[in-house]
């Protein structure tokens, strides 16, 4: 109810306008009436028509205001006093008869007008101009004599009801668009909410997992150091490698959906442009040794997990790790194998980047990997079929 209550006050918002310029507009056809009443010298006529200005003045003013209740009402209100009082020049013009195809026509514009302005809903449009017309029939039918109350009769039905009815469907259609491209633009704004909470949340997710870790080590590390003691050059090296892994981690985190589409596009050049930005602060040196034959490899929809892998190996690596590392790949048969080599300072075999490493490589169902106590020694590979792809 109350959603659908938000609609039709958005919809009142779009008829604003059209209100806003029908005032002006009904300002000046009522003052060019004024003034031809006055060449005229119909004193009456002219009474009516400069009641007419002023009521188009309120119009005006009323559609410039909030859309509440009190001013649609407002409206409706001295809406209705302008067509009857249009209706009521008709009575009194001493020149045309009613059923003269030209005198009444301006009721019927406005009626064909309002579609596009009225401020409410098609049962409420309905009996409005419902109201209106009965109004005018009886005002237009026992005006004269009795003996011409079946001829008015037919004028006025012949005149009256196929253009209300005309303008009723119209409404009711025009109603309904309004409404359906409002709600499905609230749907749309309501998706483009969900997903920006979505990405959000998964930005949140990325960053706690590529530096929740680095920076709890980081604050261990400072905690560790005693008040007033200088930091041995060890330490130094240590913690500015962690804050080296942090800085690595959050570009790798800002830019993991472009690091996959790398690897997607041209897995080789993907695969050394994210390395070389990983390790570009560090001031380490990268070599590649990379066949030419596998210039079309593909990982067939397993990008971001080897994203994952390779973000893991090269923290490990950061944190730990010290010289120049290689990243060697070899076409062996009927599978392909990464090699991984760098000398490091810790040798724990079943410490948490290890093990963080072989969850990664046992997700990629790869086969053969290992690792070296001799450095950073690392082998994983993958079956190679046909489009050298796995």
């Amino acid at each position: 109810m109350e959603s659908h209550s938000r609609y039709e006050l958005i919809f009142r918002k779009i008829t604003k306008k059209p209100r806003f310029y029908f005032g002006f507009a009904f300002l000046f056809a009522n003052a060019l009436g004024c003034y031809l009443e006055w060449k005229r010298n119909v004193p009456i006529l002219f009474y009516l028509d400069f009641t007419m200005c002023l009521v188009s003045v309120v119009l005006i003013l009323l559609s410039g205001g909030r859309e509440r209740r009190t001013h649609i009402f407002l409206y409706l209100f001295f809406l209705t006093v302008g067509i009857v009082l249009e209706i009521e020049t008709q009575i009194f013009d001493p020149v045309g008869e009613f059923d003269n195809v030209r005198v009444g026509y301006a009721v019927y514009l406005v009626l064909m007008l309002s579609v596009f302005l009225f401020p409410g809903k098609p049962y409420q449009f309905f009996l409005f101009w419902v109201g209106i017309y009965l109004y005018s029939f009886i005002r237009y039918t026992f005006l004269g004599p009795l003996d011409n109350i079946i001829s008015r009769f037919i004028v006025m039905s012949t005149y009256g009801i196929p253009t209300y009815i005309f303008a009723i469907l119209t409404f009711n259609w025009w109603y309904k668009l309004n409404l359906q491209n409002v709600t499905q633009k609230q749907k749309i704004l309501m998706l483009q909410a969900k997903l920006v909470q979505q990405e959000r949340t998964s930005i949140y997710s990325d960053m706690h997992n590529y530096l929740g870790a680095g920076l709890t080590q980081l604050m261990l590390a400072v905690d560790k150091i005693p008040i007033g003691e200088v930091v041995s050059s060890e330490k130094k090296e240590e913690l500015k490698n962690t804050a080296l892994f942090l800085i690595s981690s959050l570009q790798s985190g800002i830019s993991v959906k472009e690091d996959v589409q790398n690897l997607s596009g041209d897995f080789l050049l993907g695969m050394k442009s994210i390395l070389i930005r990983r390790y570009s602060i560090s001031g380490r040196k990268l070599k590649f040794r990379f066949p030419e034959s596998l210039e079309r490899f593909s990982l067939k929809g397993k990008e971001k997990q080897f994203l994952s892998l390779l973000t893991e190996i090269t923290n490990n690596d950061l944190k730990y790790g010290f010289g120049d590392p290689v990243w060697e790949i070899l076409e062996e048969g009927d599978k392909v194998c990464f090699n991984f080599d760098s000398k490091t300072t810790r040798h724990e075999s079943l410490g948490r980047g290890r093990k963080l490493i072989e969850d990664s490589i046992l997700a990629l169902h790869a086969k053969g990997f290992q690792f070296s106590e001799e450095g950073e020694k690392i082998r994983f590979c993958f079956a190679l079929e046909k489009g050298s792809s796995f």
